[in-house]
C-alpha cells in the first residue's frame, strides 16, 4: 500500500518534532485533509492554527499532546472540519513558495556569523514512562 494512501485513511497527523525547519511534512499532511496535532516549533507555527486546522500543544507537554490525540479520536464532527481547514490551509499555498522560503532560510543562515548564531533549544527531559508490555497476538498465517 502507497504510505500516503495509508495517511490519507489516518484521522489525524501527529507530529512531535521541535526542530522541523518548514513542516513541509506537516503540509503533506495536511494535502491529504488530516488535521495535524502539533507545537508550535520551527515551521510547523507557520501553518497549524489551533481550532481551524488541527490542535496546538505546549512545547514539551506530552500530557497535552496525549489529551489532544484522546479528545480528537471520538469527535468526528471535529476531525472533519478540523481537516477541512487542514485542506484549505495547503491548497493556499505552493511548493514554489515554500522552496523559495526555504532558500531564503538558508541563505540568512549562511550569512549569519557564528558568533551570532541562536542559540539552541533548551534539553528536554521526557518524563519516565513504565515498560510498553505489547499484547499477545494470534500467530500470522500465510496461505499459499
Amino acid at each position: 500500500m502507497n504510505t500516503w494512501c495509508l495517511a490519507a485513511s489516518a484521522d489525524a497527523f501527529l507530529f512531535s518534532s521541535l526542530t522541523e525547519t518548514l513542516g513541509l511534512v506537516v503540509l503533506a499532511a495536511m494535502a491529504s485533509g488530516l488535521p495535524v496535532i502539533a507545537t508550535p516549533a520551527g515551521g510547523v507555527a507557520d501553518y497549524r492554527r489551533d481550532g481551524v486546522n488541527g490542535i496546538a500543544y505546549p512545547l514539551g507537554d506530552i500530557t497535552a499532546m496525549a489529551h489532544a490525540m484522546v479528545s480528537l479520536a471520538p469527535d468526528r464532527e471535529r476531525r472533519v472540519s478540523l481537516g477541512a481547514g487542514a485542506r484549505r490551509t495547503a491548497e493556499a499555498l505552493s511548493w514554489e513558495w515554500e522552496l523559495d522560503r526555504l532558500d531564503e532560510s538558508y541563505r540568512e543562515i549562511c550569512a549569519t556569523p557564528l558568533d551570532h548564531a541562536a542559540p539552541a533549544l533548551p534539553p528536554f527531559a521526557a518524563p519516565a514512562l513504565p515498560p510498553f508490555a505489547a499484547p499477545a497476538l494470534p500467530p500470522f498465517a500465510v496461505s499459499a
